[in-house]
């Protein structure tokens, strides 16, 4: 029996190689991560791509904390570690030659990396190891997906009918179908955690953007006797949220320091509050030291209403925007287009 820790989209450089973000991620392989392979004796670990954020280039400081904080502690433990590339590794979208594994991973003799589908021992366990399927290799990993006599699939794959977002499903993608002959499929990609029918995706490991916010984090491992998967809590976060329905009214409260200090702090104003006990409130919060502080005042949307507005027919955002898309007159493929529209929003709604 061994044990193999699978963890997947790090996106090193992620929020345009922000370092606060580093220093949030060097604390879950600080705190978190090495600390527990150390400990559990793991025989091996498998990344399942997005290693990095940015597609087009890496910034120095980016690559010396991937290095720094993940790579070379890898290496210093004698670990070896198997990287399947993901579409965020990849300079071009059509092909994965040209990628960041291959050009800033390879002086890593620990370190062995898949740009092109291969069937690979896991410790006696027959595995097919699937990175970013493209134009350039569609072909010869639908076929290798066919022939396949693997009991695992492992790899960084758009399947339809996961959560991409919380409340938005994948509505493109491969067909969940064609993993039915696998044991467990497991995959990268998408960043929340789900499973369905066998096939499991993994997940990130920290919060990268407020989609994030809520959502237990962290890593697995891999029971190569039973291919039981084990879940790894990260107990870190770097978003907190306050909820102010009232004068008196702060849930969370009292405040904690570790709730707050070098956290990205929203506070939501449901209802009016007290203007001096408010702004006690938001000067105990930034005593803490904390990244940001952005106040939400919900107050402010519903002191504009008109009294004759239907309040049961207001569309959400997302229902506008679609509802807009069908009444164009074009050739375009209507859903393609509403699922670009819904990223670039989620995106937006997102950015720091």
């Amino acid at each position: 029996m061994a044990k193999i820790v699978l963890i997947a989209d790090t996106h090193y450089g992620v929020r345009n190689d922000n370092v606060n973000y580093y220093n949030y991620f060097a604390k879950f392989f600080d705190k978190v991560f090495f600390p527990y392979l150390k400990k559990n004796k793991i025989d091996k670990v498998v990344h399942l791509g997005d290693v990095v954020d940015r597609r087009k280039y890496i910034n120095f400081l980016t690559a010396h904390n991937l290095r720094k904080t993940f790579l070379q502690p890898l290496e210093d433990m004698g670990m070896e570690m198997d990287i399947i590339v993901g579409n965020h590794d990849t300079f071009y979208k059509n092909t994965n030659q040209i990628n960041a594994i291959d050009e800033v991973v390879r002086r890593y003799k620990n370190i062995n990396f898949y740009k092109d589908p291969e069937e690979v021992d896991l410790f006696g366990v027959q595995t097919l190891y699937l990175p970013w399927i493209c134009k350039d290799n569609h072909k010869q990993s639908m076929d290798m997906i066919k022939l396949s006599e693997s009991r695992l699939c492992i790899g960084h794959l758009e399947i339809e009918g996961f959560t991409m977002h919380p409340g938005q499903l994948s509505k493109e993608g491969l067909s969940a179908s064609i993993f039915k002959k696998f044991e467990k499929t497991l995959s990268g990609h998408f960043h929340h955690r789900s499973d369905s029918n066998g096939i499991y995706y993994l997940g990130c490991p920290y919060q990268m953007n407020w989609s994030d916010y809520g959502y237990v984090k962290g890593f697995h491992v891999l029971d190569t006797e039973t291919l039981e998967l084990t879940f790894v809590e990260n107990p870190y976060d770097i978003y907190t949220k306050y909820i102010v329905e009232g004068s008196g009214k702060y849930k969370k409260k009292p405040l904690k320091e570790e709730d707050v200090k070098d956290h990205y702090i929203r506070v939501v104003v449901k209802e009016k509050v007290d203007v001096e006990e408010f702004d006690d409130f938001i000067g105990e919060i930034e005593s803490f030291s904390p990244l940001e502080v952005k106040i939400v005042d919900e107050t402010m949307i519903y002191q504009e209403r008109s009294s004759d507005v239907d309040l049961d027919n207001i569309e959400n955002t997302r229902e506008i925007m679609d509802r807009y898309v069908d009444m164009i007159e074009t050739d375009v493929d209507l859903d393609k287009l509403k699922k670009k529209i819904h990223d670039i929003y989620y995106k937006a709604m997102n950015a720091e």
